[in-house]
């Protein structure tokens, strides 16, 4: 069984590849690939199957981040604020920072 590193994502790797090569189901695969991005390391995926990789340019990054990160933070803001005005428009108080 072999740990995921940065050598494992130099080209497209799939999430089927990825069990192959450490052994380990693809959940596992997934909370690690997680894991090693929130320590830094640029990798990214693709929805056409194509699977994950490193970031190549900062600009490749960036597209990635703006598709699956921030479109989904973007979301989520507004979401809990949502769910928060439901006590504001009860007398409540909203939640700071939201």
């Amino acid at each position: 069984m072999a740990n995921l590193t940065a050598d494992h994502f130099k080209t497209w790797v799939t999430r089927a590849e990825l069990e192959a090569i450490t052994g380990k189901c693809d959940r596992v695969n997934r909370e690690h690939i997680e894991q090693m991005r929130r320590d830094g390391s640029p990798i990214i995926n693709n929805r056409d199957g194509k699977g994950y990789k490193m970031a190549e340019t900062p600009e490749e990054l960036d597209q990635f981040l703006k598709m699956e990160y921030w479109a989904k933070i973007k979301k989520m803001i507004g979401t809990a604020n949502a769910m928060t005005s439901y006590f504001s428009q009860n007398g409540q108080m909203r939640i700071a920072g939201l």
